[in-house]
Protein backbone atom coordinates (compact mmCIF):
# COMPACT_ATOMS: atom_id res chain seq x y z
CA UNK A 1 0.00 0.00 0.00
CA UNK A 2 1.58 3.27 -1.08
CA UNK A 3 0.34 6.01 1.21
CA UNK A 4 2.32 8.59 -0.73
CA UNK A 5 0.03 8.78 -3.70
CA UNK A 6 0.59 11.54 -6.26
CA UNK A 7 -1.89 13.72 -4.37
CA UNK A 8 -0.16 13.49 -1.02
CA UNK A 9 3.27 13.79 -2.64
CA UNK A 10 2.31 17.08 -4.28
CA UNK A 11 0.78 18.29 -1.02
CA UNK A 12 3.99 17.54 0.84
CA UNK A 13 6.03 19.44 -1.74
CA UNK A 14 3.66 22.38 -1.43
CA UNK A 15 3.95 22.33 2.34
CA UNK A 16 7.72 22.21 2.21
CA UNK A 17 7.89 25.07 -0.27
CA UNK A 18 5.49 27.21 1.72
CA UNK A 19 7.16 26.58 5.05
CA UNK A 20 10.64 27.17 3.64
CA UNK A 21 9.77 30.28 1.65
CA UNK A 22 9.26 33.87 2.61
CA UNK A 23 5.59 34.21 3.52
CA UNK A 24 4.53 37.69 4.49
CA UNK A 25 0.78 37.23 4.79
CA UNK A 26 -0.97 34.19 6.24
CA UNK A 27 -4.55 33.50 7.22
CA UNK A 28 -4.74 31.55 10.44
CA UNK A 29 -7.64 29.60 11.87
CA UNK A 30 -8.08 30.93 15.37
CA UNK A 31 -11.53 29.43 15.90
CA UNK A 32 -10.79 25.88 14.79
CA UNK A 33 -13.10 23.52 16.61
CA UNK A 34 -10.69 20.78 17.54
CA UNK A 35 -13.51 18.60 18.83
CA UNK A 36 -14.85 18.27 15.29
CA UNK A 37 -11.60 18.48 13.36
CA UNK A 38 -10.49 15.71 11.05
CA UNK A 39 -7.69 14.15 13.06
CA UNK A 40 -5.50 11.05 13.23
CA UNK A 41 -3.34 10.22 16.25
CA UNK A 42 -1.33 7.16 17.25
CA UNK A 43 2.07 6.02 18.43
CA UNK A 44 4.59 4.72 15.90
CA UNK A 45 7.14 2.51 17.65
CA UNK A 46 6.24 4.35 20.85
CA UNK A 47 6.64 7.84 19.41
CA UNK A 48 3.60 10.15 19.15
CA UNK A 49 2.09 10.83 15.73
CA UNK A 50 -0.56 13.48 15.13
CA UNK A 51 -2.11 14.98 12.03
CA UNK A 52 -4.95 17.51 12.14
CA UNK A 53 -6.70 19.22 9.27
CA UNK A 54 -6.77 23.00 9.30
CA UNK A 55 -4.07 23.26 11.95
CA UNK A 56 -1.12 25.61 11.73
CA UNK A 57 -0.43 28.85 9.92
CA UNK A 58 -1.31 27.51 6.49
CA UNK A 59 -4.45 25.69 7.63
CA UNK A 60 -3.75 22.88 5.18
CA UNK A 61 -4.99 19.30 5.21
CA UNK A 62 -2.77 16.65 6.73
CA UNK A 63 -5.55 14.03 6.87
CA UNK A 64 -7.13 12.79 3.67
CA UNK A 65 -9.53 10.10 2.53
CA UNK A 66 -10.78 8.82 -0.78
CA UNK A 67 -13.02 6.02 -1.93
CA UNK A 68 -12.93 3.83 -5.00
CA UNK A 69 -15.80 1.66 -6.12
CA UNK A 70 -16.11 -1.24 -8.50
CA UNK A 71 -19.02 -3.56 -9.16
CA UNK A 72 -19.73 -5.19 -5.80
CA UNK A 73 -16.69 -3.70 -4.07
CA UNK A 74 -15.29 -0.56 -2.47
CA UNK A 75 -12.03 0.57 -0.89
CA UNK A 76 -11.95 3.51 1.53
CA UNK A 77 -8.41 4.79 2.06
CA UNK A 78 -7.57 7.07 4.99
CA UNK A 79 -4.08 8.47 5.37
CA UNK A 80 -2.37 11.15 7.45
CA UNK A 81 1.00 12.87 7.12
CA UNK A 82 3.31 14.29 9.76
CA UNK A 83 6.23 16.45 8.63
CA UNK A 84 9.47 16.47 10.57
CA UNK A 85 11.80 19.38 11.27
CA UNK A 86 14.49 17.87 9.04
CA UNK A 87 12.24 17.93 5.97
CA UNK A 88 11.16 14.31 6.11
CA UNK A 89 7.66 12.91 6.30
CA UNK A 90 5.85 10.04 7.99
CA UNK A 91 2.54 8.72 6.69
CA UNK A 92 0.16 6.43 8.57
CA UNK A 93 -3.08 5.06 7.20
CA UNK A 94 -5.34 2.18 6.39
CA UNK A 95 -7.60 0.73 3.75
CA UNK A 96 -11.10 -0.43 4.61
CA UNK A 97 -12.74 -2.64 2.01
CA UNK A 98 -15.87 -4.64 1.36
CA UNK A 99 -18.87 -5.06 -0.90
CA UNK A 100 -20.84 -1.90 -0.02
CA UNK A 101 -19.64 1.04 2.06
CA UNK A 102 -23.15 1.29 3.53
CA UNK A 103 -22.60 -2.15 5.09
CA UNK A 104 -20.28 -0.53 7.65
CA UNK A 105 -21.91 -0.15 11.06
CA UNK A 106 -20.88 1.65 14.23
CA UNK A 107 -19.26 -0.92 16.49
CA UNK A 108 -17.86 -3.06 13.66
CA UNK A 109 -14.37 -4.43 14.22
CA UNK A 110 -12.16 -5.58 11.35
CA UNK A 111 -9.10 -7.78 11.84
CA UNK A 112 -8.40 -9.38 8.45
CA UNK A 113 -7.70 -8.45 4.82
CA UNK A 114 -8.96 -11.17 2.50
CA UNK A 115 -10.46 -11.44 -1.01
CA UNK A 116 -14.20 -10.78 -1.12
CA UNK A 117 -14.58 -14.03 -3.02
CA UNK A 118 -12.07 -16.70 -3.91
CA UNK A 119 -9.89 -15.48 -6.75
CA UNK A 120 -11.17 -11.88 -6.57
CA UNK A 121 -8.75 -8.95 -6.78
CA UNK A 122 -11.05 -6.96 -4.46
CA UNK A 123 -10.64 -7.25 -0.71
CA UNK A 124 -12.69 -6.94 2.46
CA UNK A 125 -11.56 -5.98 5.94
CA UNK A 126 -8.72 -3.69 6.90
CA UNK A 127 -5.09 -3.18 5.89
CA UNK A 128 -2.76 -0.89 7.84
CA UNK A 129 0.36 0.76 6.47
CA UNK A 130 3.06 3.22 7.45
CA UNK A 131 5.73 4.85 5.31
CA UNK A 132 8.67 7.11 6.12
CA UNK A 133 10.58 9.26 3.66
CA UNK A 134 13.79 11.22 4.27
CA UNK A 135 12.48 14.15 2.24
CA UNK A 136 9.20 15.30 0.76
CA UNK A 137 11.11 15.96 -2.45
CA UNK A 138 12.01 12.34 -3.16
CA UNK A 139 10.30 9.10 -4.12
CA UNK A 140 12.76 7.15 -1.98
CA UNK A 141 11.57 5.75 1.32
CA UNK A 142 13.31 4.70 4.51
CA UNK A 143 10.65 2.06 4.98
CA UNK A 144 7.24 1.18 3.57
CA UNK A 145 5.57 -1.33 5.85
CA UNK A 146 2.22 -3.08 5.70
CA UNK A 147 0.12 -5.22 8.02
CA UNK A 148 -0.43 -7.51 5.04
CA UNK A 149 2.95 -9.06 5.89
CA UNK A 150 2.13 -9.65 9.57
CA UNK A 151 -1.63 -10.31 9.60
CA UNK A 152 -1.78 -8.29 12.82
CA UNK A 153 -4.30 -5.47 12.54
CA UNK A 154 -7.49 -4.30 14.21
CA UNK A 155 -9.81 -1.40 13.48
CA UNK A 156 -13.06 -0.57 15.28
CA UNK A 157 -15.60 1.89 13.91
CA UNK A 158 -16.91 4.17 16.67
CA UNK A 159 -18.93 6.52 14.46
CA UNK A 160 -20.10 6.18 10.87
CA UNK A 161 -22.32 8.47 8.79
CA UNK A 162 -22.69 7.40 5.13
CA UNK A 163 -24.73 10.51 4.33
CA UNK A 164 -22.14 12.96 5.67
CA UNK A 165 -19.41 10.59 4.41
CA UNK A 166 -17.70 10.67 7.78
CA UNK A 167 -16.02 7.96 9.86
CA UNK A 168 -14.34 7.76 13.27
CA UNK A 169 -12.70 4.89 15.08
CA UNK A 170 -9.68 3.29 16.71
CA UNK A 171 -6.93 1.11 15.29
CA UNK A 172 -3.65 -0.62 15.92
CA UNK A 173 -1.44 -2.83 13.80
CA UNK A 174 1.99 -4.29 13.30
CA UNK A 175 3.60 -3.72 9.92
CA UNK A 176 6.60 -5.12 8.09
CA UNK A 177 8.66 -3.81 5.20
CA UNK A 178 9.34 -7.08 3.40
CA UNK A 179 12.18 -5.52 1.39
CA UNK A 180 14.44 -4.32 4.22
CA UNK A 181 12.94 -6.12 7.21
CA UNK A 182 11.87 -3.00 9.12
CA UNK A 183 9.17 -3.74 11.69
CA UNK A 184 6.80 -0.98 12.79
CA UNK A 185 4.29 -1.16 15.63
CA UNK A 186 1.39 1.29 15.53
CA UNK A 187 -0.59 1.56 18.78
CA UNK A 188 -3.30 3.71 20.38
CA UNK A 189 -4.56 4.80 16.98
CA UNK A 190 -7.59 7.07 16.75
CA UNK A 191 -9.21 8.83 13.81
CA UNK A 192 -12.10 11.23 14.13
CA UNK A 193 -14.58 12.83 11.73
CA UNK A 194 -12.55 11.84 8.68
CA UNK A 195 -14.54 12.69 5.56
CA UNK A 196 -14.22 11.42 2.02
CA UNK A 197 -15.47 13.01 -1.18
CA UNK A 198 -17.14 11.58 -4.24
CA UNK A 199 -15.85 8.23 -5.37
CA UNK A 200 -13.09 8.01 -7.92
CA UNK A 201 -13.49 6.34 -11.28
CA UNK A 202 -14.50 2.66 -10.94
CA UNK A 203 -11.52 0.38 -10.57
CA UNK A 204 -11.16 -2.54 -12.91
CA UNK A 205 -10.31 -6.03 -11.72
CA UNK A 206 -6.84 -7.10 -12.78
Amino acid sequence: MNLFSRQIYLLAILLFACLSGCITSLDTKTDLDMANAEKVTCEVNGKPFEAVNGEGLLALDFVMADIEKAEGAFVLTVYAVQLSDDGGALAVGFKLGGEQVTDIQTGDTFTTWTPITEGSSHYKGVLGAVEKRPSVNTDEHIFKASSNHTRKVSLTVTEFDPVAKSISGTFHFEALDDENGTEVVVTNGQFQHVQWGDEAEPVEEE
